[in-house]
């Protein structure tokens, strides 16, 4: 029966006007179990479904010295984040780390963004496996998203996440406030002067236009994207 209904949950796209599933309350939910359902299917995420209001901001590269700032506009817009960490610049910026927990979620993003393809199958196992070491560590949260440097995938990091039970995430807009639709995961970086100024006036063009931001994992759950098949393997159509 549980089985059944994660499965409706993850096939049926949420309406409009549905209330949507807050993982930061309710512990291990929905959004858990659709990142772990496309994990085992080896897919790839570059957006969600287009069928309800919602969208994902993604913030690469932090902490940062405006994650704070970051944290606080979310926060003023009851909106919710994902943040894909740089595992070597967690020991910087007290508070960065709670104020990122308190509004999203945390992916890994490599423990030096070193492009995958130049790396060996060790130094890409301490690369990724360090960081997701390191947040769980320092936050006792669950890691389960990973997004490659650069966007940049190969076939051996793809095993390796896979392995690890992350799920690679990527974005189908990348750094404006113009071309988000519902569904969308947006790339946006913690680390450069203009970001907080860039997500303010993308939070406000999502409100005028009556879509909510929120997690990737409550996106999946939420919104489940249609899945098919390319060169790359299995991906989110967008």
């Amino acid at each position: 029966m549980r089985k059944a209904l994660v499965l409706l949950l993850l096939l049926v796209p949420a309406a409009a006007s549905a209330s949507v599933v807050d993982e930061a309350s309710r512990g291990r939910g929905p959004g858990e179990l659709a990142v772990q359902r496309l994990v085992r299917l080896g897919a790839t995420m570059y957006c969600g479904g287009r069928e309800g209001r919602l969208v994902a901001l993604t913030f690469d590269d932090g902490p940062s010295r405006y994650t704070r700032a970051i944290a606080a506009e979310l926060r003023r817009a009851h909106a919710r984040g994902t943040f894909f960490l740089v595992g070597e610049r967690l020991g910087y910026w007290r508070g960065a780390l709670r104020a990122e927990v308190g509004v999203g979620v945390l992916g890994d993003h490599t423990w030096t963004h070193a492009p995958l393809a130049s790396l060996g199958p060790r130094a890409l196992r301490e690369e990724i496996g360090r960081t997701r070491t390191a947040e769980i560590v320092r936050t006792g949260r669950r890691v389960l998203l990973f997004r490659p440097p650069y966007g940049v995938r190969t076939r051996a990091a793809d095993a390796l996440v896979r392995r690890l039970g992350m799920l690679q995430v990527l974005w189908d807009v990348d750094d404006e406030a113009t071309g988000i639709r519902p569904g969308s995961i947006v790339l946006l970086h913690e680390t450069r002067p203009d970001s907080v100024v860039l997500l303010r006036t993308i939070l406000r063009r999502l409100h005028a236009r009556g879509l909510r931001a929120v997690t990737v994992p409550e996106l999946l759950a939420n919104d489940p994207p249609r899945l098919v098949r390319r060169s790359g393997g299995l991906r989110s159509a967008c």
